[in-house]
């Protein structure tokens, strides 16, 4: 027997109403049969559909209306709800609004972090060419540099290697172009392939040929704008250190902040050794024990990066003869290094919580609340509401109170969003707010806020039964008490695990700034002499020789708190053959030691009393004497030691400082004699005279360098910046730290004004019967202060788990500070206490004759 379709009968059911889709649908069948038997199978059918498809516009113009009609139903009732409790709303608005409002600045903070060099469209195949030394007493040397020879192997000889390129950093240059010239930082020299690897797109220009000739320059766009203004530079001469000249080839868009590499310049890295002043250091640039450059790998499979770790290995084993050295692929994706994975991982989770904590206050005061609300529900459900009706109430009021948040929350983005860039160091542009992402994940915070905020009510409410609810007064059950406990316990857990984190950091912050260094910073300025330096440092240094206000100065090859330069095939008397150590080398001039104001283990310094030391002498650590498995500094003392192509006795031994950051361990170091080879001036400054000091020095450099700027830079100034991503950290967990404790509060406010309102009568009569004000105020907070207690005691295990965790980036460490945890336990309960006091005080206050008549 033929019968109409399954879906067009579905849809009858569901469009028809329902108190005549059944009668109707059975109208529907019989003419169906009837058609069926007379115009056929096939025309009843499309008859059919016809008939079912114009249901669907009275099912729409039903559905809308009475959907519009409860919406505006639920609108007036939620707005009418907050009117009747104005102060319950406002807290609700003002704790959900700084609650979205830290997430929105967490997340747009995340999302820069994320995408930190995200941008290349290579992003997945780039790693970079790292070398680890095994020594035979097991210990390992890192590196991330390589020697200048590796790329071409690599290129040829390792076929996972899709695309080699090597960067090289000249320093600082003079660039010149017309009348125009300054002073850069931001050249490296690389290979033609590096355009093709990173993605730095050319504006003018063509990538694969920008950089083909050795004599080619490829600026950035601000570069452009600075020494071509209104100018197209295409084919335009810049002078690099007076007499170097090359061609823009090329204009790229500026590099994006959040980008490991950040070049403004690219030149050819075969005219490495023309950038450089000091182009004589670089005459032994092709040998494979100097590793001074980095080297970048396009891989064609990432999966292939072990194994083509090993070839490269075996590769560097072949040329050197060196059976000690392995090489690893770091990828680009895991080189952020002043923000790691974990502190994202630990900032998105924070973004969550704060949210949840705001949403927890919301919860609170409306399960609290659901005593003075269960009347209404009984009613409604009396006269005909369904629980989804309820449910959609509730939601509406949730919504619109996160609307209000939302608009609140907008006003503070607003006025917070300049101070939030200057205090995380970020460079955060109108783009990245109007973004797909940061808007999506607006978005997602409001669904995630009304969706949190409004469930646990809802639920709640919608459940009460109106025989419960319309025979007498109704309060909520014990379950409902026991969830407000766990919620407040939580947001206080979390405000003390945030507190205790900001201690630490902010402690150790203060430890690495006032650590022993191993030599002394203050009054110590040093400055970059850029071009002609073996020329200038002589006359400067003779500008001031004797002068009481500049009582010493030195110089040296590499930063003075930055040393980079490693060197591989360091020799020294009694060492073992196969051992390769990554020894860090400098050359310095006489008075290094004494300006720096370094110790001396054992042994003298450079001298020039001493005229074997201009010949060949060093000077090492105390770390490069356990390198070499000597007892005590004084048994190094005398031992001959090869190294830079130089030869010499070791003729004394600093004390460990650190010439890294605080993060690293101290490395093995190597220092040499070497005046034609520095490039930086070091100055030291009589306490009291700074100024004058910094005028006899700017006169000086006049005098043998005019015409070009004195710029220079205190030793405390460059130890500061160092640390600035830590600092900036706790600055950030800091704040959001502060906004977590006020949300918090503002629950506990809430939660403690609807207490001491549900226990009005009870204060009364405690007052008739000679309860004094403090005894009540205690009454009231002592559960609050319970609460609290227990928080702290939950938030100590997971503080001190992740402080332990973050503390381990730091090779020198501040005491962990036990008195935090009971300090910020005080803290936390003294919040509590004066939030909860103030209602309790003016509750316990009030003439009992008040207190008696309320209700």
């Amino acid at each position: 027997m033929s019968r109409p379709p399954r879906l067009a009968r579905f849809l009858v059911r569901l469009f028809a109403s329902r108190a005549r889709n059944e009668a109707y649908l059975g109208d529907l069948e019989e003419m169906y049969l009837e058609r069926a038997s007379s115009h056929g199978r096939r025309r009843s059918r499309l008859w059919f559909w016809k008939e079912a498809l114009r249901s669907l516009p009275a099912y729409i113009r039903e559905n809308l209306f009475w959907s519009l009609a409860m919406f505006k139903n639920y609108l007036k009732t939620a707005a009418r709800a907050l009117n009747r409790r104005p102060g319950y709303a406002l807290l609700n608005i003002i704790g959900l609004a700084v609650g979205i409002v830290s997430a929105l600045l967490i997340w747009l903070w995340v999302q820069d972090e994320l995408g930190f060099d995200a941008f290349h469209r290579n992003v997945r195949t780039l790693f970079r060419v790292e070398s680890v030394a095994i020594q035979p007493n097991g210990s390992q040397s890192h590196s991330t540099r390589s020697p200048y020879p590796l790329g071409p192997a690599l290129e040829a000889e390792i076929p996972e290697c899709a695309a080699v390129t090597r960067v090289g950093d000249p320093g600082i240059l003079l660039v010149q172009a017309g009348e125009r010239s300054f002073y850069e930082q931001s050249l490296l020299a690389v290979d033609p392939a590096f355009l093709e690897m990173f993605t730095f797109p050319l504006v003018r220009g063509d990538a694969a040929a920008a950089l083909a000739q050795p004599m080619s320059v490829v600026i950035s766009w601000e570069m452009a704008d600075k020494y071509f203004p209104g100018e197209n530079p295409m084919g335009k001469t810049m002078t690099f250190n007076r007499d170097f000249p090359l061609t823009v080839t090329g204009v790229m868009k500026n590099p994006p902040s959040n980008s490991t590499l950040r070049p403004h310049f690219l030149a050819h890295v075969d005219r490495m050794d023309d950038l450089r002043s000091t182009r004589d250091y670089w005459k032994n640039i092709n040998r494979w024990d100097l590793a001074a450059f980095t080297t970048w790998v396009k891989l064609r499979n990432p999966q292939a990066a072990p194994s083509a770790a090993e070839k490269i290995s075996a590769l560097f084993k072949q040329r050197t003869g060196w059976k000690n050295n392995s090489f690893v692929l770091a990828p680009l994706t895991g080189l952020r290094l002043s923000v790691s994975r974990p502190q994202i991982r630990l900032f998105l989770g924070l973004a969550f919580f704060l949210l949840l904590v705001a949403c927890i206050n919301f919860m609170n005061l409306a399960t609290a609340r659901a005593a003075d609300r269960a009347k209404e529900i009984g009613l409604r459900k009396v006269v005909g509401a369904f629980r989804r009706n309820i449910v959609a109430q509730f939601y509406g009021e949730t919504f619109l109170t996160t609307f209000l948040a939302v608009v609140a929350a907008a006003g503070l983005f607003l006025l917070l969003f300049p101070l939030f860039q200057r205090i995380s160091g970020k460079e955060i542009g109108l783009g990245a707010v109007l973004g797909w992402r940061f808007i999506g994940g607006f978005s997602a915070i409001i669904i995630l806020t009304g969706l949190l905020a409004g469930s646990y009510p809802a639920l709640l409410l919608s459940s009460l039964r109106p025989s419960k609810t319309l025979r007498g007064p109704w309060r909520a059950g014990a379950g409902a008490a026991s969830l407000r406990r766990i919620l407040v316990v939580f947001q206080f857990a979390l405000s003390a695990f945030l507190l205790i984190g900001t201690g630490i950091i902010t402690r150790q912050v203060h430890h690495v700034r006032t650590m022993g260094l191993g030599y002394e910073k203050s009054h110590l300025v040093y400055v970059s002499l850029r071009i002609d330096a073996a020329k200038l440092y002589p006359l400067l240094k003779s500008e001031l020789q004797g002068d009481p206000i500049v009582p010493a100065v030195t110089a040296s090859f590499q930063p003075p708190m930055n040393n980079g330069m490693q060197e591989w095939g360091t020799r020294w008397e009694g060492k073992d053959p196969e051992a390769r150590t990554y020894v860090y080398y400098d050359d310095v001039d006489y008075g290094y030691v004494e300006t720096m104001g370094l110790s001396l283990a054992a042994g003298r310094a450079f001298s020039s009393e001493h005229a074997s030391d201009a010949g060949g002498a060093f000077l090492v650590n105390e770390r490069m004497v356990r390198q070499m498995n000597l007892a005590s500094p004084s048994e190094a003392l005398g031992k001959s030691m090869t190294s830079w192509n130089k030869t010499g006795p070791i003729i004394g031994v600093v004390k460990d400082y650190h010439f890294q950051s605080a993060r690293s361990v101290i490395e093995p170091q190597v220092i040499s004699l070497g005046r034609d080879k520095i490039r930086y001036a070091v100055f030291r400054l009589k306490g009291g005279r700074i100024q004058d000091g910094l005028q006899r020095i700017t006169a000086a450099w006049t005098k043998v360098n005019p015409g070009h700027p004195f710029e220079y830079r205190f030793f405390d100034e460059a130890f500061e910046t160092m640390y600035r991503a830590d600092e900036q950290l706790g600055t950030i967990l800091k704040i959001f730290s502060a906004m977590g404790v006020l949300i918090a509060c503002l629950g506990l406010l809430g939660l403690a004004s609807f207490t001491a309102a549900r226990r009005t009568r009870e204060i009364g009569i405690r007052k008739v019967l000679g309860a004094s004000v403090p005894g009540l105020t205690m009454l009231l907070g002592k559960e609050f202060l319970a609460w609290v207690a227990v928080a702290n005691l939950l938030a100590w295990p997971a503080a001190y788990w992740a402080a332990g965790a973050w503390l381990k980036s730091f090779a020198f460490r501040a005491s962990f500070g036990w008195w935090l945890f009971p300090l910020v336990a005080a803290g936390t309960l003294a919040l509590a206490l004066g939030t909860v006091g103030y209602k309790a005080v003016r509750l316990a206050s009030a003439k009992p004759v008040d207190a008696l008549r309320y209700e």
